[in-house]
């Protein structure tokens, strides 16, 4: 049995729209009050910005896309943050820069968890 080209593509945009599916739930409780279909239009631009930097797994194009709505949607040009120079590096693997994007998320989210729980 050989599968043909187009099924493939079928196959390709099926499994890209579900894992968006899943990026637009995530982002969703970070947008509150941005209605799904922008949330799914940031999602979807920010997995294209996230394939300008090599970033093509699920893990990797997920911390890029919460990097985008904890920090902004620009957070990968300012310069003035570590995003930038852990994106820009070109001797680090992907998923090296998706972990290094992932503890950046962590370090900036958990003192304002820990501060909700103090309230």
């Amino acid at each position: 049995m050989q599968i043909r080209p187009e099924q493939m593509q079928a196959l390709d945009a099926t499994m890209r729209s579900r894992f968006l599916d899943r990026l637009t739930t995530l982002a969703s409780g970070l947008a509150v009050g941005r209605p799904g279909r922008d949330v799914r239009a940031s999602c979807q631009g920010l997995v294209e910005g996230a394939h300008l930097y090599r970033l093509t797994s699920e893990f990797e194009v997920a911390a890029y896309v919460l990097c985008g709505f904890v920090v902004g949607m620009d957070f990968d040009v300012q310069t003035d943050l570590p995003y930038c120079q852990i994106l820009e590096d070109e001797e680090t693997s992907s998923l090296v820069k998706a972990a290094q994007l992932r503890l950046q998320l962590e370090s900036l989210i958990k003192p304002m968890i820990e501060q909700e729980f103090q309230s």
